[in-house]
């Protein structure tokens, strides 16, 4: 028993220890938190959300035109709409505190993979509650099944199916939900929620820094298992591959969209890479805290670059669709989840340490793995 007490500080030194910290900032009571917590809102997050509105906006006029109209034209104007939308949405995925959160605004938008059978149910069935948080039957997902499955024949749903009404019904209603439920975050950080944003300074659970932290941790791991694990067959050992669990399956723009979500979280953290600007990639260098004789900051922002640099070794021949290249085993799918991998732990484990903040979030017990 002792020697399991010994090994187990032990393990608790080692892994506190990979990062050493400079003990004289006192958790970097000298930094601007606010200023970091102004520029993060004034260029980063703000803007982001004014971008998603516009964004959402337009797919929602076009799902209208569409559905009032079900023409091969206007079939093609709502898909290119949906994909602007749904790149852009990657960087408000990273915002889920706040008022995000409040309204669960990430399961609402972005739950996948589909399920069908329960989507085709809907329909065929009429009763369904597209406002609940833990449905896998609307949002970016069932946008994804309705415009672009079966290609050119997907346009039979909206005009000779039986069920066509509710077809058209259905996608509006989506849609709808999805600008109002985005309207109501983006007001409420105009309406008072910025300032409390900016003012809510210190290091404990709940403060800003701490839901900033733990929002770009969660949602990075989500990335990590979700959008390539998962699918590629990497996320546990001795699992077969998923190909069509990827995000974006049916528009085929699941490599889009993963390369999308690593830079919106890459700039996040350095605050679109204004040097001049506060932001968590400066605030983690202010702590002095380093990772194997590099300076975390610079090993984070590096440590992006290398998952980016991996994502582009995919072959091209796949068109930017993850299916396509989890199918022919691309070796530089395993490469970019090693890099994923080692990020987890320069973010969740050595950067908390470096800002005295706390990981609040539950998570799959191997998504550190």
């Amino acid at each position: 028993m002792r020697n399991q007490v010994t090994m187990y500080l032990m393990g608790v030194m080692l892994v506190f220890g990979s990062c050493k910290t400079d003990k004289s900032t006192s958790c970097n009571q000298g930094y601007n938190q606010a200023a970091l917590f102004t520029n993060t809102a004034d260029q980063v997050i703000i803007p982001a959300l004014n971008m998603m509105q516009d964004k959402m906006s337009q797919l929602d006029g076009a799902i209208q035109d569409f559905t009032d109209n079900p023409t091969m034209d206007n079939k093609a104007t709502a898909q290119q709409k949906f994909r602007d939308a749904y790149i852009q949405w990657q960087q408000v995925e990273y915002l889920n505190f706040g008022p995000s959160e409040a309204v669960q605004l990430n399961q609402k938008m972005n739950n996948f993979p589909l399920n069908v059978a329960l989507l085709e149910a809907n329909i065929q069935f009429g009763t369904y509650d597209l406002d609940a948080a833990d449905n896998y039957y609307s949002g970016f997902p069932a946008m994804d099944y309705l415009l672009f499955v079966d290609g050119e024949a997907s346009l039979e749903k909206f005009t000779t199916d039986a069920d066509a009404a509710t077809y058209k019904s259905y996608l509006n209603e989506v849609s709808e939900l999805m600008l109002s439920n985005l309207n109501t975050v983006k007001q409420n950080w105009d309406n008072g929620y910025k300032n409390d944003f900016i003012n809510n300074t210190g290091t404990a659970d709940g403060s800003s820094i701490s839901l900033l932290l733990n929002a770009l941790n969660e949602n990075f791991e989500t990335t990590k298992r979700d959008r390539l694990g998962i699918p590629s067959g990497y996320h546990e050992i001795n699992v077969p591959s998923f190909p069509d669990r990827v995000e974006g399956n049916y528009s085929q723009l699941s490599e889009t969209l993963l390369r999308a979500n690593i830079t919106a979280a890459q700039n996040l953290f350095r605050v679109n890479n204004n040097s001049n600007a506060e932001s968590l990639m400066d605030y983690v260098g202010y702590s002095e805290a380093t990772k194997e004789g590099v300076s975390l900051d610079i090993a984070i922002n590096n440590q992006f670059e290398a998952i980016l640099d991996n994502l582009d070794n995919i072959s091209s021949d796949y068109s930017n669709d993850l299916s396509l290249a989890i199918e022919n085993s691309d070796p530089a799918l395993q490469s970019s989840y090693a890099a994923m991998a080692n990020q987890v732990v320069y973010m969740k484990t050595d950067m908390p340490s470096a800002l005295c903040v706390s990981i609040t979030y539950i998570d799959n017990a191997s998504d550190s793995d």
